[in-house]
């Protein structure tokens, strides 16, 4: 070949308009050369980058077009070449004096950016230069979620008034935000608050630390910077200002410093730390020593934050009366369908009120908000009980919130009842602290799924003593109904929490306060849980005291259950997931039926997911490439491959692409020797990711199983005494895609010399919505056919395995 005098493009954008000029003007434009001498020169031109988006293509005259679109469609993105143009205009400096050089210069690096920028034709250059001043201006973060929205709706050259319009929407969301999340912080500043009041500071002697790490370097000294007085000399457990605090007020000092609870550095947080030392006082290892809390009483060492919930009467059993009810439920069929109130008897009063000095155990109650069927949202007291296997709202609370009913089959028996009673429905409910304004809060609603009863239980307390409100003042309380003097003495309880949502609740960054009562922080506020002395007069009640324990029956309801199971028919409605039931409603609101009936689907993409995939193309052709290797030590399969791709191009269901897609899907090959029909079968694979780092798949929906139980399809065959079997040929290809989601189905092939990019035109045998798909559309044929076709509808609901057909008759006339 003769030597051009071309430049060599490694993929500097700024360059690429003078290369491709001068390329396209003596070697792409030029008669004289063939197309694989034209490929040759496209080659030897490029390096880096530029060279690897062509690397796969095979150097043959065929191919010369399809490597040089690649490397045009890459490098000629236009607004990104302006911008190269623009940028070096602001990058000019500034003039200091009129000297000839300096004048050449301006010539050279200002008017040439000028005149490229006006040569790229742009429609409106003014508008182009306002949006780049804009988007120079913002932060780089707030930049990219711009272009994001930009090429989601697929605009080139987007305007000014796109970047107002953004900028005003995020803005409000900010605004939005910001409102939100400030009755969280207020009360997170709650808990940063004192613990108890009565807490007297201890000497600390030594260095009590619990992570001493060892360092060896001999600049570890000049690094150390105290947290809090911010010396040089001394770490945080070693400053004299913060060991003269008392224990709550170190703790309080940590969290506003925010340094780690464990070791007390301020590198990391507690998350993050890697310190196996434990506190000295306790042998917890969710804090340093020096912030243990400590308190006038000494505590039992061996209890533990569990052992709340336990019943405490006096010494003296003569002075209290309680009794305490056990309540248990099992899962078993019943005909029972009265239920009645079983946990009434849960709680007894004592009648003989004595002047003693009254005993209470404070269960871990909280004020709580909860959300009904419309959105809004209700005040509602609940108990949180570790002990309790169940959740459960009373059917006054239920009824408001009209939340839609589950049925359910459990059977519950209290202390005292003479007879066992079945509930007959159970309710997800949506928690949030009452402390938290709904209007404006963004914190996530907690989720309980509760047992619908008559009545959880007898009232339990709202007053407590004076002495123990001024103990804990100035924690945020669950439970603000004890500093309501409008309520009476005993408030109803309407929702029970239980042990599947306890350790949810609890908060494990912060210590449990040991008392009388204990405080236990959890994400509803801190409970009050434990013994409260205080004295009564005569003319007081005596305070009730109930117990939630509840438990599952014997395992001889289990068997009991398994043969109910086995033996009856099902007539409860299984649960759908939320997903499962947009994939159907999708399939619902999109599916349509083309002039001759053949079925039509979309793509059932996730809510609010961004569909730019960014672009595979080279790892598409470099996995084409390694398949032309294997082709080649193996021609047979080659050959079988071809054919089964070329029965999509005869039989409709695959067409050669108008235009170049970004994203492409990967096929392979599935070789069975044993099979007796196609012996080869193309696979398609969605999982490949994009330029973006997201693949097909990640952005689909799955669908529900709707295939039936195999066992139950043979089972109906052996029934039949002539059977008769067919198969559903092409199932998948037999129902088509929307045009608009073709795009996402794009595949390279090379059948002979030349590759050609195809798109599918049909479901797609490896994508993960297209069981789901065939499956429905076979249901929605019968919904629209099947009174036309008795036989055949019975065959196709109760005797279809993918895409077989196992049934038969009572005779061969039949």
């Amino acid at each position: 070949l003769p030597v051009l005098n071309i430049p060599i493009f490694s993929g500097d954008l700024s360059k690429f308009p003078a290369w491709k000029s001068l390329f396209d003007e003596l070697i792409h434009r030029n008669n004289d050369l063939t197309d694989i001498q034209k490929f040759s020169y496209l080659k030897s031109y490029l390096d880096g980058p530029a060279a690897s988006c062509i690397e796969c293509i095979e150097l043959s005259g065929v191919n010369y077009i399809l490597a040089y679109r690649n490397v045009y469609d890459r490098y000629s993105r236009k607004r990104i070449q302006a911008s190269n143009h623009f940028n070096k205009l602001l990058a000019f400096p500034t003039m200091n004096k009129c000297t000839l050089p300096d004048l050449y210069s301006f010539l050279d690096n200002f008017n040439v950016p000028v005149q490229s920028l006006r040569a790229l034709n742009i429609d409106n250059l003014g508008e182009f230069m306002m949006l780049h001043l804009g988007l120079r201006a913002l932060d780089p973060e707030t930049g990219k979620e711009f272009e994001k929205e930009m090429v989601s709706a697929e605009k080139t050259f987007p305007t000014f008034e796109d970047l107002i319009k953004f900028i005003k929407s995020k803005c409000s969301i900010m605004e939005l935000n910001a409102e939100s999340n400030q009755p969280t912080h207020q009360m997170s500043k709650a808990y940063q608050k004192s613990f108890v009041t009565n807490v007297q500071p201890q000497p600390v002697h030594g260095r009590q630390t619990g992570y001493n790490p060892v360092v060896k370097t001999s600049t570890f000294k000049q690094n150390v910077k105290c947290a809090l007085c911010s010396h040089t000399d001394h770490r945080l457990q070693e400053c004299p200002q913060f060991l003269q605090m008392s224990s709550n007020k170190r703790f309080s000092t940590v969290k506003e410093i925010q340094v780690c609870f464990q070791c007390l550095s301020n590198t990391h947080s507690r998350y993050d730390c890697h310190s196996n030392r434990s506190c000295r006082k306790c042998g917890r290892s969710n804090h340093h020593t020096l912030l243990h809390p400590e308190t006038s009483e000494s505590p039992n060492k061996s209890s533990t934050s569990t052992q709340v919930h336990r019943s405490a009467t006096n010494n003296n059993p003569s002075n209290s009366k309680v009794t305490s009810g056990v309540v248990s439920y099992a899962v078993t069929p019943s005909t029972t369908d009265q239920l009645s109130n079983v946990l009434s008897g849960v709680a007894q009063h004592t009648s003989d009120p004595v002047p003693v000095t009254d005993v209470t155990v404070l269960l871990g109650t909280a004020m709580i908000r909860i959300q009904d069927t419309h959105g809004q949202w209700h005040l509602a007291r609940c108990v949180i009980d570790g002990g309790s296997q169940i959740s459960a709202i009373s059917e006054n609370l239920a009824q408001l919130l009209q939340i839609p009913r589950q049925r359910c089959n459990i059977q519950i028996s209290g202390i005292g009842t003479t007879h066992a009673v079945q509930a007959k429905a159970e309710v997800w409910c949506n928690v949030l602290p009452h402390s938290l304004p709904t209007t404006v809060s963004t914190e996530i609603p907690f989720q309980v799924k509760a047992i619908i009863l008559p009545k959880i239980a007898a009232d339990l307390p709202t007053k407590i003593p004076q002495n123990v409100l001024n103990t804990y003042k100035h924690l945020q309380l669950a439970d603000s109904s004890y500093f309501n003097n409008k309520l009476k003495a005993y408030s109803q309880i309407d929702l029970l929490i239980g042990a599947e949502y306890y350790t949810q609740l609890l908060e494990v960054d912060l210590p449990i306060i040991q008392g009388v009562p204990s405080a236990i922080p959890t994400k509803l506020g801190w409970l009050l849980m434990g013994r409260v002395e205080s004295s009564t007069q005569p003319s007081d009640p005596v305070k009730c005291v109930n117990s939630f324990f509840v438990t599952v029956n014997d395992p001889l309801t289990d068997t009991l259950q398994q043969f109910w199971q086995l033996e009856s028919l099902p007539s409860e409605k299984k649960f759908v997931h939320p997903d499962d039931e947009l994939c159907e409603q999708h399939f619902i609101q999109t599916h349509q039926r083309t002039e001759t009936g053949q079925y039509m689907v979309r793509l059932p993409f996730k809510p609010n997911v961004d569909r730019d995939l960014g672009s595979n193309r080279q790892i598409a052709f470099k996995r084409l490439c390694s398949l032309d290797s294997k082709f080649r030590k193996n021609p047979e399969i080659k050959t079988l491959y071809n054919e089964n791709l070329q029965t999509y191009l005869d039989n409709d269901h695959m067409e050669p692409a108008t235009q170049a897609s970004p994203y492409l899907l990967v096929h392979f090959g599935l070789y069975k020797e044993s099979r007796t029909t196609t012996k080869m079968r193309v696979v398609f694979d969605p999982n490949i990711p994009g330029s973006n780092g997201k693949s097909l798949s990640d952005l689909l929906m799955i669908g529900p199983k709707l295939q039936a139980d195999i066992a139950d399809i043979l089972v109906n065959f052996r029934l039949v005494k002539v059977a008769l079997t067919s198969d559903i040929q092409a199932m998948y290809r037999s129902v088509l895609l929307h045009p608009a989601d073709r795009k996402y189905q794009h595949i390279i092939h090379r059948f002979d010399n030349d590759i050609v990019e195809l798109e599918l035109k049909t479901v797609t045998f490896g994508l993960g919505p297209s069981p789901f798909q065939a499956q429905r559309v076979i249901q929605q044929l019968l919904q629209d056919e099947g009174e036309r076709f008795p036989q055949a509808k019975a065959a196709l609901s109760n005797a279809i395995y993918v895409d077989d057909v196992v049934t038969g008759a009572s005779s061969v006339e039949e």
